[in-house]
């Protein structure tokens, strides 16, 4: 239902940071005398109204144009309102964050005469009525979460109760064309809408994810040489010349705009945050006293930082032991060695089929090219070794955070629990990869994951 007085009454703060709300008596009759019939029917909605509001709001200077900017301004106040009564319930208990801590940051200050400050500066709300697009954004209050999530004040409250969000780019990251398309599906998107979120997404790692994760590995390979840790940064939003070439990458009718290609890829991670990432929680640390964390939000974030990584790591040392199997033998198997490297490029990394496999490499026949890549064995020494590695992993990350006895005694269970679903997805869709004859591109996490390392072996 909705609620119609989200366009007259002001949500902000005093000049002492104090929360107060304000009706204003302008935007209320602005509005009353434009939409009362409508709503009388029960006949509008939120979209239809805003249409309406930014045609008067973005046209020349007039009456309209500031009363139809105090409706918007108002309705962006109270979807900040709310977000903020939503982050106090998701951390109070937790982390003692209340929602009067974000709103002297989120909210503008609301003056004694503000007919006469119908534009309040550069705040938060400005540039979130300003940067909406009606047309490409999918809803105003959207649009708004969108902002509030990515406002600097917003992430410095954060930091200091000890919270850490996952950003847009990590859940980008970390997602698969396959998974994305499941997600879509299951909320009813056209085909069409996934066809273009599905390219999007490819072409963001094609340009940023490849590039990102490739430089990671090589200062972490550094970090490991002199003796230290892993470098956990937070991934960086894309930059102008990445959104360009996924832009071109895209090859549409009409080439995005860098913001366009940048509102669509924050859309697409908004869809998934709200239905497949795990809830924030406070960074792990040796020094927190006293900790007593959520088991099950502790696994899933670790679980979902480090899988990418340890996956790479096992399918490096499972290729370099088939690789070795050939080249250890008395007689070194020169040949069945190259063609392997060669075959499993072939297969992941362009998409050809057995039977083209067996033409490239002069062999009889598709079954000995199944007999040469072994795909089904490297599949399984993946998902083993990988659950293995990361099973040790978490034990020695989440174990330092439980001082109860209890549930020291179910880690072991309750890691099972959580990896074996999430390694199982990664193999059975590799696997869906190989029996779908019409599919020429390899989309799954394991098939990027080899090209990767093949890659890697041939600098």
């Amino acid at each position: 239902m909705v609620n119609h007085a989200n366009y007259w009454i002001l949500r902000g703060v005093n000049s002492f940071g104090q929360y107060q709300s304000q009706e204003i008596p302008e935007a209320e009759a602005f509005f009353l005398e434009y939409f009362e019939g409508q709503i009388q029917r029960d006949r509008i909605e939120h979209r239809e109204i805003q249409y309406t509001l930014f045609g008067w709001y973005r046209n020349e200077e007039t009456e309209a144009q500031l009363n139809a900017g105090f409706c918007l301004r108002c309705f962006v106040s109270n979807c900040i309102y709310q977000f903020c009564l939503s982050t106090e319930q998701k951390y109070r208990e937790t982390y003692g964050l209340s929602r009067n801590d974000l709103f002297p940051v989120l909210l503008d200050i609301i003056p004694q005469n503000y007919v006469a400050r119908s534009r309040v500066g550069d705040s938060l709300i400005s540039d979130i009525i300003n940067t909406f697009d009606l047309s490409k954004d999918s809803s105003l209050s959207t649009w708004t979460s969108i902002k509030v999530k990515g406002n600097r004040e917003y992430k410095i409250v954060l930091k200091f109760y000890g919270i850490v969000e996952v950003t847009d780019w990590l859940i980008l990251v970390k997602t698969t064309p396959g998974k994305l398309e499941r997600k879509l599906r299951q909320q009813g998107y056209s085909e069409s809408e996934i066809q273009e979120y599905g390219n999007l997404l490819e072409a963001f790692h094609q340009v940023y994810r490849t590039k990102l994760l490739a430089i990671r590995r090589e200062i972490n390979t550094q970090r490991k040489a002199e003796g230290k840790g892993k470098s956990h940064k937070p991934y960086p939003p894309p930059t102008n010349d990445q959104l360009k070439q996924i832009s071109k990458i895209l090859n549409i009718s009409r080439q995005l705009e860098p913001q366009e290609v940048l509102n669509k890829l924050k859309n697409i991670a908004h869809i998934l945050r709200n239905n497949t990432i795990p809830e924030p929680i406070n960074e792990l640390s040796e020094n927190t006293e006293n900790p007593t964390p959520n088991l099950d939000r502790e696994l899933e974030i670790v679980i979902y930082n480090q899988i990418e990584d340890i996956l790479f790591t096992v399918t490096n040392q499972v290729i370099e032991a088939k690789i070795n199997y050939f080249m250890n033998k008395k007689t070194p198997k020169i040949q069945k060695a190259n063609n392997l490297i060669l075959g499993l490029n072939l297969f992941y990394c362009q998409g050809y089929s057995m039977g083209e496999i067996a033409n490239q490499l002069e062999l009889s026949g598709q079954s000995q090219v199944s007999r040469l890549l072994k795909l089904k064995e490297l599949r399984e020494d993946v998902s083993r070794n990988t659950i293995s590695i990361l099973k040790d992993s978490l034990k020695a990350q989440v174990t330092k955070l439980l001082t109860e006895p209890e549930k020291l005694a179910i880690l072991d269970n309750k890691i099972q629990e959580f990896i074996e679903p999430e390694i199982q997805e990664v193999i059975q869709e590799a696997e869906a990869e190989v029996f779908d004859s019409k599919n020429k591109t390899r989309k799954s996490l394991l098939a990027r994951t080899v090209c990767q390392c093949l890659k890697q072996r041939g600098k």
